[in-house]
């Protein structure tokens, strides 16, 4: 439904809005996964935490991102 309805880079643009906003270890933890494609097991490496850390942040960026996301795009969109 968001790809029909908003433009790409709109979504992108709020999406490193959201990211710049995120406390770092979260911040860091998600790119590691998302843009470099980290294993669990790695980014825990790395960063010299847990995998069920990683495990945490990771819910925790997807939540927040996701609801950003609802709260900018999808309430605006039924107004």
């Amino acid at each position: 439904k968001l790809d029909k309805e908003l433009d790409e880079e709109q979504i992108q643009r709020h999406i490193e809005m959201v990211l710049h906003h995120m406390p770092e270890p979260m911040r860091a933890t998600f790119q590691l996964f998302t843009d470099h494609r980290f294993k669990y097991e790695e980014i825990a490496n790395i960063k010299n935490i847990s995998i069920k850390e990683v495990q945490r942040l990771l819910e925790d960026a997807r939540r927040s991102l996701k609801d950003s996301i609802s709260k900018r795009f999808l309430k605006q969109n039924q107004s």
